[in-house]
């Protein structure tokens, strides 16, 4: 059995160009090579397949029996290897597969539920994922847990991801409509005296960017409950007396009967990112993936 490990391309593409040029001067000058250096690869290549393969003849070399035969599958050879160098063209219609997205219910039901009619319609044949977003989903990426993209704020995207930022977010406060605060300006003694309701998708504990806001100008208000969802917040705030700060999209397309006004201080619009992994960011169909949700978010942002 010969050794593979003795054949490259060069041998493969000297043999070819020989067997078309029947000639060492014009197959080296096909190849780029000088004679000698043509003729070194031709000594190599007998040696490997234990056949002379060209006979100089008078008006250049002609192919031994063996070359004859070797010569369809050398050619079929190098095809397939020029196959696998070219980027395969990308059909959505017939491509399949699975994309993991993970994403806060915020980003689920501003993009990813109203993006899948339109992706399912181009995309049949791949299937979509969505995972929770928590605070380790990213930064850790336990065994077994593949994220393809994420679409999270700009405090909790990964240093060493991908990145593109897709809209920023307004925020809002927001009272049931019969609240002791609903249908006046609130201002900073009462926005901090009432106790607040805090969405916290990632990590639960009671910080959120507005305590982070608040304390660099000596203030502070009461958390006095920590949820993981956004599509719950109006159905608590409809029952209770708690105050929140929620992003202006979420209180829009809320069904409840909520007070909502700006809050008495300047708050950072929150960033919405979308940002992915090195190991998809050449793929086709995820670059196609992304793209989609980049041009839907710009109809959302609008």
């Amino acid at each position: 059995m010969h050794d593979i490990t003795r054949l490259d391309t060069k041998i493969l593409l000297a043999f070819d160009a020989l067997m078309e040029e029947r000639s060492v001067t014009h197959a080296a000058r096909r190849l780029n090579m000088t004679q000698q250096g043509l003729s070194g690869v031709l000594a190599r290549m007998r040696d490997l397949f234990g056949d002379p393969l060209f006979v100089r003849e008078a008006r250049g070399v002609s192919p031994t029996p063996r070359a004859e035969v070797l010569a369809p599958r050398i050619k079929s050879a190098l095809a397939d290897l020029q196959s696998v160098l070219e980027s395969p063209k990308f059909d959505p219609g017939t491509a399949e597969g699975t994309i993991f997205v993970a994403t806060a219910d915020f980003a689920l039901s501003t993009i990813v539920s109203p993006l899948f009619k339109q992706f399912r319609s181009l995309a049949p044949k791949v299937r979509l994922a969505v995972r929770p977003l928590t605070s380790t989903t990213l930064s850790e990426q336990p065994r077994g847990v593949r994220v393809d993209l994420a679409l999270t704020i700009t405090q909790y995207a990964p240093p060493n991801w991908n990145t593109h930022r897709l809209f920023d977010e307004r925020l809002l406060c927001a009272v049931r409509a019969d609240h002791p605060l609903a249908g006046r300006k609130i201002d900073l003694d009462a926005f901090c005296d009432w106790e607040h309701l805090l969405v916290s998708p990632y990590k639960s504990d009671f910080i959120g960017a507005t305590d982070k806001a608040l304390a660099e100008i000596g203030r502070a208000r009461r958390v006095g409950l920590v949820i993981p969802s956004f599509s719950v917040a109006g159905a608590i705030l409809e029952q209770t007396d708690l105050l929140a700060v929620l992003p202006e999209r979420i209180l829009k397309n809320t069904h409840h009967r909520l007070y909502i006004c700006p809050p008495p201080l300047e708050l950072e619009s929150a960033g919405v990112m979308a940002v992915w992994p090195d190991r998809v960011d050449q793929d086709p169909l995820h670059t196609w993936f992304r793209q989609l949700c980049f041009d839907f978010a710009q109809t959302v942002a609008n």
